[in-house]
């Protein structure tokens, strides 16, 4: 079995999978691995680790959505809902919109160069909410009441942070930092 998380758990991006097999087989691959590939990102495994833990809950709230494709483009700053017969809604989002995510009957957008994390309601695409984040945000994955965003940040010096987001109030706190 190999699989990953990009789908099921909205981490489209974040580079986490897994693999369960014979004993004999996962060594093999585990000894390429080692040598060809330097690792998942921390952020990524912590993710990856809350989204097993606590995320089935909203693989099933998004099963409506299924059937439909959300296509986020940077070019024209737009996120777009596709089903079997066309595009239904289009949607201007961030600056440069880095990465999407689905919960429930809404979809989640990192704004990029707009700092913002924007929320819109599906199927409609209206704007329910905007949130300022420090920074860029570039990567997220959504579970609960929280918006888990990875973003670049300049000050005091460059690095990326992983952001918590309280999804009621638009609070964040800072979980981890990296070089």
């Amino acid at each position: 079995v190999v699989n990953g998380f990009s789908k099921a758990y909205s981490m489209t991006g974040w580079r986490m999978g897994y693999v369960c097999g014979p004993k004999e087989i996962i060594g093999a691959m585990t000894k390429l691995h080692q040598y060809g590939i330097m690792s998942a990102p921390t952020t990524s495994q912590y993710a990856a680790i809350e989204a097993m833990e606590r995320g089935d809950r909203d693989i099933e709230a998004t099963a409506a959505w299924k059937e439909h494709v959300l296509l986020l483009s940077s070019d024209t700053d737009c996120l777009s809902l596709w089903d079997g017969e066309g595009m239904i809604r289009t949607a201007r989002v961030g600056v440069y919109p880095q990465d999407v995510a689905v919960q429930g009957n809404a979809a989640y957008v990192c704004g990029g160069a707009d700092g913002k994390l924007h929320v819109l309601s599906l199927p409609d695409l209206h704007t329910s909410a905007e949130f300022a984040l420090p920074g860029m945000p570039e990567r997220l994955c959504i579970w609960d009441a929280a918006a888990y965003v990875l973003t670049l940040l300049v000050e005091p010096e460059v690095h990326t942070a992983l952001l918590s987001v309280h999804m009621e109030s638009g609070s964040w706190a800072e979980v981890a930092q990296f070089g």
